[in-house]
């Protein structure tokens, strides 16, 4: 049914904007991933294992202390994004006191993640406009990061944002 409405489309005057997959759960699943699922959707990380001050994620961010307290609503909404069997495969890296924010996928799965980094990095943009806070998104040069060198499953840095000035 997408195909022939998309096939329908007319390029020079529809412009589709985001494609949302709606349907049921179905009524087989795996006992394995039953018991995976249950297990990963009724928790959920803490800021301190999502957000941190450094590049190799062993500190922390402050998230209730300033300048980063500003942001407040925005790492709930990434904290409570959805992602595949709720992984929350995406860490954020705060510098510049609040002026730039780094977001990684955790792992390097060339599927979920990437889909996750998304959509925290479009909650990301829609806490900062609810909040007034004015940024953009760059894709910044990895070298000057200080990114960690990849191991086996991570971590891999997608995009930052930084605030206007």
């Amino acid at each position: 049914m997408v195909g022939s409405v998309l096939a329908a489309a007319e390029q020079e005057k529809d412009h589709i904007i985001c494609v949302c997959a709606i349907g049921y759960p179905s009524w087989y699943m795996p006992t394995t991933i039953k018991w995976t699922v249950n297990m990963f959707s009724a928790t959920r990380n803490p800021l301190s294992k999502l957000f941190f001050r450094d590049s190799r994620f062993e500190t922390p961010l402050s998230t209730e202390a300033p300048p980063f307290s500003r942001y407040g609503r925005c790492y709930e909404a990434c904290q409570w994004a959805p992602s595949s069997f709720n992984a929350q495969p995406v860490r954020v890296v705060g510098h510049a006191e609040g002026q730039r924010f780094d977001f990684y996928g955790a792992n390097s799965s060339r599927y979920y993640t990437p889909v996750a980094v998304g959509i925290w990095l479009a909650n990301w943009e829609t806490g900062c406009e609810a909040l007034k806070i004015k940024g953009h998104f760059k894709i910044m040069d990895s070298e000057k990061l200080d990114v960690p060198a990849l191991t086996n499953d991570g971590p891999v840095y997608d995009m930052s944002w930084i605030c206007s000035p």
